[in-house]
Formats: C-alpha cells, sequence, structure tokens
C-alpha cells in the first residue's frame, strides 16, 4: 500500500511502501550485528514542512540504496512506521554543537506541583529515538534551535550534518533552565571551511577535552564538584555525561557523573514513605548535555540519607541538594528560585521488562551519600 508522507502517523507499527525525494542521507555503516544500516531522510509532495527518518538495513553495503545525490527519487517498500511525533509536526529543529557547554541557570518551578507539573527534560516535546542520540557528541552542549514565525525554512534542507557552520544574530532565550536558540529574520549562516583558523582551534579544544580523563565533567564545576556529596568506592571510576549514560551501548551499566539535582519528587521529607511503607523519590538530574529522571528506592534512599534522620535534618539535607538557601526554605519549597550545586552521583541503567529491554530502560540513584556538614 502506497502511503503520502503526511499520513504516515496513522500506520504506527504497520508496514507501507513510501516514495519521496531524499534531501539527507548518511555512510554505511557497521551495526553491533552482521549487517549494514544507512539513515535517510525523505520529503513528498504532499507536505514539504515535513519529512520522514527511514533507517535502512541490508546484509552489504550493495544492498542498501545508492544515492547518487540529493534530490533522487527514492522508494521503499514494506517499511516498518515506528515513531511519529504529532508535537513537532509543524516545527523544525536544529540541533548544533562547537564542543562548549552551555550555562546553567537558576531554576525556578514549583517543586510541590512536580506530579502534575514536572520540570521538562527538553524544551519541546519531542523526545529523539535512541538512534538519532547515538549521532551526537557525549560532550558539550547540543543547543536546540527553532525558528520564529514568519522566517522562511524550505532551504534549510540543505545544511549538511556534521558540516561547520557560523550563525550570526541567533537569539538565545530560556525555558525552564534550557537554553535554545530562535532563528529570526535577522539570523544569517555562513559556511566556513574546515581549514578556517577558528574552526581548527574549536575542533581540537573538542578533541583535547575527549581525551582528558576529567573532559567530561561540566566546565562549570571545576576544578572539582561541590563536596555535599560523595561516592561509596568508586573513586577509580572515570565520570561521565549524561548523554554518555544515554546513548551506552550496553542496556544494564553503572556510571559516576557530575550532575545537578534540579527537581525532586517528592520533595517533603515527611512524604518519601509511600502507602506501601516503602521509601521512593524520583530525581530529575541535569549536565551540560542532558536532562533525565532518575529513582531512588529503598535501600538507596538510606544511603542517600545516611540512614533515616528526623523529618528536620532530612529535609535539610535535600535541600542543599536542590539549592535551596535556608533563607528561602522557612517559606518552603513552593515556587523557591534555587541555585542546585554540582555533585558526584553514581547511576545505574535497568529495564523492566525483556521484551522491550531498550524501550523501558530506567535509571537509579545508588552507593551516594548527602553529607551533613558540607558547606
Amino acid at each position: 500500500m502506497d502511503v503520502p508522507l503526511r499520513d504516515v502517523c496513522k500506520y504506527v507499527n504497520e508496514k507501507v511502501n513510501v516514495i519521496g525525494v531524499v534531501v539527507e542521507t548518511t555512510f554505511a555503516k557497521k551495526t553491533m550485528g552482521t549487517d549494514y544500516c544507512c539513515a535517510l531522510r525523505i520529503i513528498d509532495d504532499t507536505r514539504h514542512d515535513f519529512s520522514m527518518a527511514a533507517n535502512v538495513f541490508g546484509k552489504s553495503t550493495e544492498n542498501l540504496p545508492l544515492v547518487a545525490a540529493l534530490g533522487d527519487i527514492i522508494q521503499l517498500s514494506f517499511v516498518s512506521i515506528l515513531h511519529h511525533s504529532e508535537a513537532a509536526k509543524d516545527e523544525w529543529v536544529i540541533f548544533v554543537w562547537d564542543g562548549t557547554d552551555t550555562q546553567s541557570n537558576a531554576i525556578c518551578s514549583n517543586l510541590e506541583n512536580e506530579l502534575k507539573n514536572p520540570l521538562p527534560l527538553q524544551r519541546d516535546h519531542l523526545s529523539l529515538p535512541r538512534d538519532i542520540l547515538c549521532t551526537f557528541p557525549t560532550v558539550g552542549t547540543i543547543l536546540r534551535i527553532i525558528f520564529h514565525i514568519g522566517v522562511e525554512k524550505s532551504h534549510f534542507h540543505l545544511l549538511t550534518i556534521g558540516k561547520w557552520v557560523k550563525i550570526n544574530n541567533l537569539r538565545l532565550k530560556l525555558y525552564a533552565g534550557l537554553w535554545h536558540g530562535i532563528f529570526t529574520v535577522q539570523t544569517k549562516l555562513q559556511y566556513i571551511s574546515n581549514e578556517d583558523q577558528l574552526i581548527a582551534e574549536r575542533q581540537r579544544l573538542a578533541d583535547e577535552r575527549l581525551s582528558l580523563i576529567l573532559g567530561r565533567m561540566p566546565n562549570l564545576s571545576f576544578p572539582e564538584p561541590s563536596p555535599i556529596t560523595v561516592v561509596n568506592h568508586r573513586d577509580h571510576v572515570r565520570p561521565v555525561t549524561l548523554m554518555s549514560v544515554l546513548t551506552h551501548s550496553k542496556v544494564t551499566a553503572i556510571f559516576k557523573c557530575v550532575v545537578r539535582v534540579v527537581a525532586a519528587m517528592p520533595c517533603k521529607a515527611e512524604n518519601l514513605r509511600s502507602s506501601t511503607g516503602k521509601y521512593r523519590m524520583r530525581l530529575t538530574l541535569e549536565d551540560p548535555t542532558a536532562r533525565i529522571h532518575a529513582l531512588v528506592i529503598e535501600e538507596d534512599v538510606v544511603t542517600l540519607f545516611d540512614g533515616i534522620p528526623d523529618a528536620e535534618k532530612l529535609e535539610r539535607k535535600l535541600n542543599k541538594l536542590l539549592g535551596i538557601s535556608e533563607d528561602n526554605s522557612i517559606g518552603g519549597v513552593k515556587d523557591t528560585t534555587r541555585n542546585p550545586p554540582w555533585v558526584c552521583v553514581c547511576l545505574k541503567s535497568y529495564y523492566l521488562s525483556k521484551d522491550d529491554i531498550w524501550g523501558t530502560r530506567n535509571f537509579r540513584v545508588f552507593d551516594t551519600k548527602i553529607l551533613e556538614d558540607s558547606s
């Protein structure tokens, strides 16, 4: 059955045929198994503002599509539609990187309303598939750029992934503590040669950072993270970024990260014990590369708070982790502006279902303790 791209959202988890114009392609690469894969992005004449990404697999590179040039027409038969995002169908997003970290920001959200209105993990509701995340660098901020109303987007498919470009007059804006860029009518693109001195220096600094043992720590955490937390028996473990955690090749693994705890649920000490009598909380962690949710469950809660002290001490420790000053904590945490410190935590990844190990992957904080007398 031939389906126009505008209608693929109706056929999630079904197989269809599509015909389109190739606007983006990647080189073939070997998968973790025995076959090869390349990625295509195509458009058709039903909607020029909508494109579809397709991963094509073959037993050899000869079995993959041969794209002579962008603009080639291709027919894909029996394509499985696995993912479609309604939230982003009318909004283009460009993801850019230069190897540096964006500045961290104060957080102002209603902690007491975290269940109904949680602090978002990204600016938009578009949760990128793992195969796309795995193409991103694991060090340095990936800045999302959206388009101001009225900006013509039809020529942006000509942008080449992986090529350096200079963006002038880009507007920056904060959303829930996260930076994003806005492409306005005043914004200009300038293509730059890889031999340009500025580009060579950017690339050198990025490569140098990747090679350093501490290069995966946020720049703002140097020379070392806050002594508010301590991790047990992990001094020899090299810290990694949250993007490294998200894109790790194994679904279950153990990590040490330097992060900020930007939200907690529950945020009150008296609510840590659930109706079943178990200790449980969810932390929102961030570093310059990503935001994630991580659970703290049962014995890990006991470890985090060094036992279960009285409610006053427990809340004081949690406020330190969240960056809530003693003056602000007196009036509660409802709309308190907070500036969480950079702290070291241990994470473990796990899955909930053997039938969908990557789709049910979660994270837990463990072997991490908040110190009483840190400042």
